[in-house]
């Protein structure tokens, strides 16, 4: 089923609630702590965690995994509200060069595999350490991924069972994700040559790295989890057949899933205000699932 065609169910039902949300005004403090992660076989990270000031505990929490801005920034261009809510994240334990031309980039994917893995370990020992903390409410726990980070969500949500999952701009059929960002890159210059170059990198990738399938554990949502999938309507980064794969996975759960299209294209850097509407949508969303 094509997302432009597919039915937005959140759409009419939070209409409400999301006037709710975006009159979310009143700024406070919150109060940082440090979470110690030590992975079995790799570094230690640390994780950031922000609980509100105010009000009554124990409190719902957001994990919030996105590109590769670091923790501290995207939690600080996010609001506290009405509804007092926890915010923790980490740094990817991987930093790329910031010129990924080919061929030098394959130097770097043994560690990017590795983080990778590391990533998805450490978000599980994150979740756990939530759920254990006194001031945090175990069965209000979302996370939220974005673009890069939305791979990590869904796959984290249905390994530990996490009670919410938002995927802003999310996919499946990762080495065709892989490929298109090649190709992007190349078609224009090469044509056809550089389009089949770009299939036959990102799928060997892909193959070589056994990269888990967001898709295959979308379909292994509960019954006891609610899920959002959070799209934009002229994404040029992402593919639309992986995005259609993660919504149809997502269908075939047992999770209560919903699906919202956004005008615009892909998240990029700097687009800060795009990423305050999209946290506001996902208020929105959290309130009407009873996860806020």
């Amino acid at each position: 089923m094509p997302l432009r065609r597919a039915p937005i169910p959140v759409q009419r039902s939070l209409a409400g609630v999301l006037l709710l949300a975006l009159s979310l005004a009143a700024q406070a403090e919150r109060r940082h702590e440090s979470i110690t992660l030590e992975l079995e076989d790799g570094p230690t990270i640390t994780a950031e965690l922000r609980i509100p000031a105010a009000g009554d505990d124990p409190y719902p929490a957001v994990m919030l995994f996105g590109g590769l801005r670091s923790a501290g920034e995207v939690l600080d261009l996010l609001p506290e509200g009405k509804h007092p809510l926890a915010l923790a994240s980490f740094d990817y334990p991987f930093e790329p060069p910031r010129d990924l031309d080919f061929p030098g980039a394959l130097q770097h994917l043994p560690a990017a595999r590795r983080a990778i893995f590391d990533t998805l370990e450490g978000i599980g020992q994150l979740h756990a350490a939530l759920a254990a903390h006194p001031e945090i409410d175990a069965e209000r726990i979302t996370i939220v991924g974005a673009s890069l980070g939305a791979p990590f969500a869904v796959i984290a949500a249905a390994e530990h069972d996490i009670p919410g999952l938002v995927a802003v701009q999310g996919y499946g059929k990762l080495a065709t994700v892989i490929s298109h960002q090649f190709r992007i890159r190349w078609e224009p210059e090469w044509g056809r040559a550089g389009a089949l170059a770009a299939q036959i990198l990102g799928h060997g990738i892909a193959l070589w790295a056994r990269l888990p399938e967001p898709e295959t554990h979308a379909r292994e949502l509960t019954s006891g989890q609610h899920a959002l999938l959070i799209t934009a309507e002229a994404d040029r980064i992402i593919p639309e057949t992986a995005s259609e794969a993660l919504w149809e996975a997502m269908q075939a759960s047992e999770a209560k899933v919903a699906l919202q299209a956004l005008p615009g294209g892909h998240l990029r850097s700097g687009a800060d205000g795009l990423i305050r509407r999209i946290y506001q949508e996902a208020i929105a969303w959290k309130l009407h699932a009873g996860l806020l």
